[in-house]
């Protein structure tokens, strides 16, 4: 037997309860500007894209809060967290 949920389940499609991921990130862009970035991001993390749009990974508020906190934050880029 299925568990009562599961009709409903059946009922939604991922596009009905997904988000647009919003604004992405290249791993070149500073780390400053990386972090102002995810403040205003509503899940605090953003994805990181190459040059052709490929994803190369999701860099958190908290990944970069931890690079700022490490080193010298003016010459870091978001492609040393991922």
């Amino acid at each position: 037997d299925d568990p009562p949920h599961a009709a409903l389940l059946d009922s939604v499609t991922a596009a009905a309860v997904m988000e647009p991921v919003g604004p992405s990130l290249t791993r070149h862009i500073p780390l400053l500007e990386t972090a102002s970035r995810l403040a205003r991001s509503p899940h605090a993390q953003l994805p990181v894209i190459d040059a052709a749009g490929d994803s190369l990974g999701v860099v958190t508020a908290r990944a970069a809060a931890d690079a700022l906190a490490d080193g010298k934050p003016d010459l870091a880029e978001v492609g040393i967290i991922l």
